[in-house]
């Protein structure tokens, strides 16, 4: 619905408004939140379905170092290392999944953690990940992540807050859990304010 502003838009179709914002409330990535002025998340469309993903990849040199950016122009190095030929000029595909592992979950546990009302003041997480030796495609099969949590934190809502990012919520995880055992561990840490 952007540009609703006080703009007429021809439709198609029909849209039942209060079916779009239930679609998007239901959802976990909050694309519409029933003000019109609010930014949108591009990878949803007007109905609150994910669009397809775009990203586009250039070659930044003669050998393996990659830019890769997506729709908004958000931009991510790739790199081999140099036993392959690259220079060590960003990350590895296999490495962006694990970040990936680790951004997801801690928007979930952010986000989780904001409806219930927890005054999460940082967050920081560190994962190691194993991959079978020897075999191509190397794959994962065990992932820790461990989550250091900084507030004036209800543990029982963290524990809660973890189990529904790494056990539902976390595309990321479902994806890698197919392979690998995925397990956590956490710390909360005191916070400063009150």
């Amino acid at each position: 619905m952007e540009g609703l502003k006080n703009t007429p838009q021809v439709l198609s179709e029909p849209i039942s408004y209060p079916i779009i914002i239930e679609q998007a409330y239901s959802s976990k990535n909050n694309a519409f939140t029933g003000r019109p002025d609010e930014p949108r998340n591009p990878a949803v469309c007007e109905t609150g379905q994910q669009k397809p993903m775009k990203i586009t990849l250039k070659r930044q040199d003669d050998a393996f170092h990659l830019l890769a950016t997506n729709e908004l122009g958000k931009e991510v190095h790739i790199d081999a290392g140099p036993a392959l030929g690259g220079h060590n000029l960003g990350a590895r595909p296999m490495e962006l999944l694990i970040m990936g592992l680790g951004g997801c979950s801690s928007i979930d546990v952010i986000s989780i953690l904001k409806k219930f009302r927890q005054n999460l003041e940082d967050i920081q997480v560190t994962i190691d990940a194993e991959r079978e030796a020897g075999v191509e495609p190397s794959l994962f099969t065990t992932i820790h992540a461990h989550y250091s949590l900084t507030g004036n934190l209800d543990k029982d809502k963290v524990e809660r807050a973890l189990a529904l990012s790494i056990d539902k919520y976390c595309s990321v995880a479902r994806v890698l859990e197919k392979t690998a055992k995925i397990t956590y561990t956490y710390e909360i840490l005191p916070g400063v304010s009150k």
